[in-house]
């Protein structure tokens, strides 16, 4: 009888080894020493594109006929829009894409400094590629104040103030903040023109 108990001990032993092995084995996905799973996501993985600049409102950080490098994939990948990132925004229903750099993030205060038109981002004047103020014009100044009053000088949620380099730029003084799932993809480099 001990002989049949070990036989089948054995045998329970080898069952529960083996469907712990196929358990291992049949997760996709890479995982830590937790057996958390990591980037087990196909949208995590690079989707890289190729697209020409036609406008000059990142001028002079990014011009009209430079070739930008865009991953697609970038914010899908539970990776944050952060500030100072330069993202392909879907502009409107028609899908319009547009270059714009990120300058207001969730979390951030923002409010008009009536003195002198600047837009102040945590008590701080947001500036440009060249470290010049970004200052708002009439209507620029009143989109902003519309919504300094509407989110209580502070941005929350999945929402964005893009903005180009100069105040001819059509971007968030223009039509405000952006949610998080229209920027379609983060700048990873840009190629300037030959011309």
């Amino acid at each position: 009888m001990d002989k049949k108990k070990k036989f089948a001990g054995l045998i329970l032993f080898g069952a529960l080894f083996f469907i712990f092995i196929l358990s291992i084995t049949s997760n996709s996905g890479t995982k830590n020493h937790s057996n958390i799973i990591i980037n087990d996501n196909s949208e995590c993985n690079p989707d890289i594109k190729k697209e020409i600049v036609r406008g000059n409102s990142l001028a002079p950080l990014v011009n009209y006929g430079d070739e930008v490098r865009v991953d697609y994939n970038y914010y899908k990948c539970e990776r944050k829009v952060e500030r100072n990132d330069i993202v392909i925004y879907n502009f409107n229903a028609q899908g319009k894409r547009i270059i714009k750099t990120v300058k207001v993030v969730p979390g951030d205060t923002f409010r008009v400094n009536e003195t002198n038109n600047t837009l102040l981002v945590n008590e701080k004047p947001m500036v440009n590629s060249r470290n010049e103020n970004y200052t708002l014009d009439k209507q620029g100044k009143a989109m902003i104040g519309l919504y300094e009053k509407s989110f209580s000088g502070r941005l929350n949620g999945d929402v964005y103030f893009l903005f180009g380099e100069n105040q001819a730029s059509i971007d968030s003084s223009a039509f405000g903040p952006v949610s998080g799932s229209d920027i379609l993809g983060k700048v990873i480099q840009i190629i300037p023109s030959i011309n």
